[in-house]
């Protein structure tokens, strides 16, 4: 979980980043996200109202070449995605800055200060 300015969200991973274990896949996730959303921590106690998800698909596998995907979810409704194309040899630094760059345009699309359906700012 993390707490942002949007409120809680629950962050997952579905299939590891190519050549990483889940767990380390998890790990560059996460410093990814939080170089972009600095002062956002991870907090295992929130009830998050939202869920990021992080998708890892092979295109052609003979190619070596992935999509990664990022979804919010709000409960089960799919409210936002951003896809971009990633060769199984990226270095982990080129995987971190296509993941930040991702998760800037989550932050400033999705997760900036917490608004209703329409877009207005809730107080």
């Amino acid at each position: 979980m993390l707490e942002t300015p949007a409120g809680s969200v629950g962050v997952g991973v579905r299939q590891p980043l190519p050549d990483m274990t889940i767990a380390e896949s998890q790990a560059l996730i996460m410093a990814a996200m939080q170089k972009v959303l600095p002062g956002v921590a991870p907090d295992p106690n929130a009830s998050p109202r939202l869920l990021v998800v992080w998708h890892v698909t092979p295109i052609f596998p003979s190619c070596a070449t992935w999509r990664l995907s990022l979804n919010i979810f709000d409960g089960s409704v799919p409210v936002w995605n951003e896809q971009t194309i990633i060769g199984s040899d990226e270095s982990r630094q080129a995987l971190t800055s296509a993941m930040a760059r991702m998760t800037s345009r989550l932050a400033a699309e999705a997760l900036g200060p917490a608004r209703d359906y329409a877009g207005h700012p809730t107080t």
